[in-house]
């Protein structure tokens, strides 16, 4: 996907219902603060040494996915439990990297 607010995020083993709710509205937030519409949706184990077991966390993925239907984005998803090979292209302006934990 190109041009897109990509969307890294990791379930940690504090994490509810609640900081997903803050993270799809922290999403649509900076989506509409670049004023884009299309959103990569990136669960990335990587970003945190204090992980829920796979399966909640893949529970809790395919929830956010959920939370965008019949939103006016176009989201695409990488794929959860796999490597990934990345390649990022980043605006240079002071929005463009943000970094958010609930």
């Amino acid at each position: 996907m190109t041009d897109c607010l990509a969307c890294f995020f990791t379930i940690e083993s504090n994490d509810t219902e609640t900081q997903l709710t803050e993270l799809h509205a922290e999403i649509i937030k900076t989506a509409k603060d670049v004023g884009i519409d299309r959103l990569m949706l990136v669960p990335f184990a990587h970003l945190s040494h204090d992980l829920v077991p796979p399966e909640i966390a893949k529970a809790m993925y395919l929830q956010l996915v959920k939370m965008f239907d019949n939103s006016d984005f176009q989201v695409r998803t990488s794929h959860f439990g796999y490597h990934k090979s990345l390649e990022l292209g980043i605006k240079g302006h002071p929005g463009s990297v943000r970094y958010r934990e609930f």
